[in-house]
């Protein structure tokens, strides 16, 4: 059952300031209170998860990217990362 409060929460959790994620390919999920990641391909998008930590998604974004020839949040493979130039 979703509650009012559940609603307002995802709302103000779901504000621009709130869901931005330094990392491609990742951002808040208000509703499930987790860091979820998708990648485009063939003009669609591939759900890859939802995750505790942000920077965890982030990894598994870099897992896919490398398929697909994108840009990596993690080039070295190491650090904390940050958006990746286009």
């Amino acid at each position: 059952m979703l509650f009012v409060e559940d609603v307002c929460a995802a709302f103000v959790l779901n504000s621009p300031e709130l869901r931005r994620s330094r990392y491609v390919g990742v951002w808040w999920h208000g509703l499930t209170q987790q860091w979820v990641t998708k990648i485009g391909v063939d003009g669609g998008r591939v759900h890859l998860g939802y995750f505790e930590e942000e920077q965890v998604a982030a990894r598994k974004y870099d897992e896919e990217a490398v398929k697909y020839g994108r840009p990596l949040n993690f080039p070295d493979g190491v650090g904390s990362g940050g958006r990746a130039a286009k």
